[in-house]
């Protein structure tokens, strides 16, 4: 046995809690399932339209409906994605042959495939007919009566009109942002860029965050709201609020981001990202992970702050690991290219390089290597130390990366210290960002 492993003094290893894929894939089952329910929920009511009894039977029968479609498109969407990523390996880039052979090994699996899914789909639309009559939830007993519900509907209704209004115009300062800094073809890009990325999340982000999958919730919600207000007269002011609400949230969560925030998930960098959010007040979005335990020391060390500031938000419940615009959490194996895409695409990329890791050392080289140095800045500390640089240099040297003879000095040039890069003005670091990308490069 090995003494330096076994002696009391030996740091231990910090253990992390990695779930069996079976585990994994239950978890998704198990969300997908309940929003089919929220959706079946959704359609009966529209079909009914908004009678006052809910069929359980047929919502559950529709729900499963639902779930067998979702599980019959996901095999072809994924054996398509898997042909993409194959070809494009094989042919080194994503030239146009690439897509003939892609839809030619698509179509010799897909159209069987889908002669056999639509069989199954029959035999089970049939199968689950007999649940149609399986039992009615009254709803309209939920309704308000007398002034109480009006008191409560009209208080509700202003509430939300009051917050939607104030949403509207900062969404619109936010979307006219966007567009003057990038152009109306970039905007577009960057929606489609957002969507892609909203997609490719964690399970968790993803029900709260993707487009359309996370407005059933808000639907679900109008459908209660509008059987308890019934005959009040604000049912259809206060379902028009709610999905308005919705609507919102998701406009702000498509938002392209104008500026990058990457590094290691501490406290210094979830302050420094807070810090330069709070500065420049422009779109953003990082990488950083949520649910670690130096994000949960920040986010108490940030609500403490509030309080003592005075600010009666501070004592509002909220959820440290919840979803945020502007925080993204790809799934591993997407980590890498949701990297690269937001930082070819945003005018300005932080990189905190205080601390050294893996993830850092290939930031800096993809910086680098792919033309895009004249956007990034590299942050060091007060004393201008930069490990992250130093680990970079490191690696390059040891794995025999090709990279430029004069890769350090360009990068150096990029370095600023934390009090620098803050008390730049946004338009300048902005135009000189451009300047620097339309530079030619040292390759």
């Amino acid at each position: 046995m090995d003494d330096a492993a076994s002696s009391p003094s030996a740091e231990a290893a910090p253990t992390v809690l990695v779930w069996h894929p079976a585990i994994r894939a239950m978890a998704w089952i198990c969300r997908w399932t309940w929003w089919s329910l929220c959706l079946s929920f959704v359609v009966g009511a529209v079909e009914a339209e908004w009678l006052p009894n809910f069929r359980l039977g047929e919502t559950c029968a529709r729900a499963l409906m639902i779930l067998a479609w979702i599980a019959a498109l996901y095999l072809p969407l994924d054996f398509a994605h898997g042909l993409v990523y194959r070809y494009r390996r094989l042919f080194e880039g994503t030239g146009r042959r690439i897509w003939p052979l892609v839809l030619r090994s698509f179509a010799v699996v897909a159209v069987p495939y889908a002669g056999i899914v639509a069989i199954a789909l029959h035999y089970l639309g049939a199968s689950l007919s007999s649940l149609r009559d399986l039992g009615v939830l009254p709803l309209g007993h939920f309704e308000p009566h007398g002034v109480v519900g009006q008191v409560i509907a009209v208080l509700a209704a202003a509430g939300l009109a009051a917050l939607l209004w104030q949403a509207c115009a900062i969404e619109w300062r936010k979307h006219r942002n966007v567009v003057m800094s990038l152009g109306t073809r970039r905007l577009l890009r960057g929606y489609a860029l957002m969507t892609l990325m909203r997609l490719r999340q964690n399970r968790r982000d993803f029900f709260e965050q993707a487009p359309l999958i996370s407005n059933v919730r808000a639907c679900v919600f109008a459908v209660v709201v509008h059987e308890w207000a019934r005959g009040t007269g604000m049912a259809n002011a206060l379902v028009v609020l709610v999905l308005l609400n919705s609507i919102l949230r998701t406009a702000d969560e498509l938002c392209p981001p104008l500026w990058l925030f990457l590094g290691r998930s501490t406290f210094e960098g979830y302050r420094l990202f807070t810090t330069l959010q709070h500065t420049w007040r422009k779109p953003c979005v990082n990488l950083l992970d949520r649910a670690s335990d130096e994000w949960f020391k920040y986010y108490l060390h940030w609500k403490e702050s509030w309080r003592r500031a005075g600010s009666r938000l501070a004592f509002l419940p909220t959820n440290p690991k919840g979803s945020r615009a502007y925080s993204i959490r790809p799934r591993g194996d997407l980590w890498v290219q949701a990297a690269w895409n937001f930082m070819d695409f945003v005018p300005v990329v932080v990189i905190d390089g205080r601390t050294g890791s893996v993830h850092i050392d290939d930031e800096i080289v993809w910086a680098v290597t792919g033309g895009i140095l004249g956007k990034v800045w590299l942050v060091c500390a007060d004393d201008g130390d930069v490990p992250a640089l130093r680990s970079a240099a490191d690696w390059v040297a040891t794995d025999h990366v090709n990279m430029p003879v004069d890769w350090l000095e360009a990068v150096s040039a990029r370095v600023v210290t934390e009090a620098e890069l803050r008390d730049r003005d946004w338009d300048a670091i902005l135009l000189s960002s451009a300047i620097g990308d339309a530079a030619p490069t040292s390759q």
